[in-house]
């Protein structure tokens, strides 16, 4: 029995997918899940890091997370789109946070945006597995995508590398709002910073070290 054991630990080790060093799923090709992610799935030419499927929480699967992804992009925009094409808030010259001025239309009549923002959360959720089964962070270019595609200010931009990462180092502020309020940008995304994209000598093969590293794409 002791022998089985130690055989179950070292192929879960081998199939099971990391980030920031723990264990998070398994490692599979698009062969294995692309017909439970009609969401995602799509996206994800490459072998992904996917839940791994447990009989006590039948939701921890596939499917359930591809599932949940679809339902916030589609009230992501769903509840953009409400603002953006409120006449209420634009005759009173008001952007979405009631100050004065105009919303900026990112997803109303925007594929680009709404494209460059499925693209971002599917790659961020089913990264890319190497060939070690770890898995790999998010191609900067993916988060320079969305912030442009859906024109959001330079200012609020977090594609870079991050001088306050999780709370390690005091974040002092240097910027003020108009009520004299100090402002901070402590870096949002775990398992951060993005990692620039690589391509092979004749700059021809994106190279597999982020995600999603696919030729002719982000």
């Amino acid at each position: 029995m002791y022998n089985l054991w130690i055989v179950i630990a070292v192929v879960s080790k081998v199939f099971g997918c990391q980030i920031q060093g723990s264990e998070t799923g398994e490692c599979q090709s698009p062969s294995e899940f692309l017909q439970y992610m009609p969401f995602c799935g799509p996206l994800l030419q490459y072998t992904a890091c996917v839940p791994t499927a447990q009989t006590l929480w039948y939701n921890h699967s596939v499917k359930s997370k591809d599932l949940f992804l679809s339902q916030m992009y589609q009230k992501t925009i769903m509840q953009r789109e409400l603002f953006e094409l409120d006449t209420s808030l634009s005759d009173a010259k008001r952007d979405e946070w009631g100050n004065y001025g105009e919303i900026v239309p990112r997803f109303t009549e925007n594929r680009d945006c709404q494209d460059a923002y499925r693209n971002y959360i599917c790659w961020l959720n089913f990264p890319r597995c190497d060939d070690a089964g770890v898995s790999l962070v998010m191609c900067r270019s993916v988060c320079e995508n969305y912030f442009k595609a859906c024109m959001q200010h330079k200012d609020l931009w977090r594609c870079g590398d991050p001088e306050f990462v999780n709370g390690y180092s005091p974040e002092i502020s240097t910027y003020a709002n108009n009520l004299g309020e100090l402002q901070y940008y402590r870096y949002p995304y775990p398992g951060s910073p993005f990692r620039t994209n690589q391509f092979s000598s004749d700059g021809t093969q994106a190279l597999a070290v982020c995600t999603p590293s696919i030729l002719n794409n982000s």
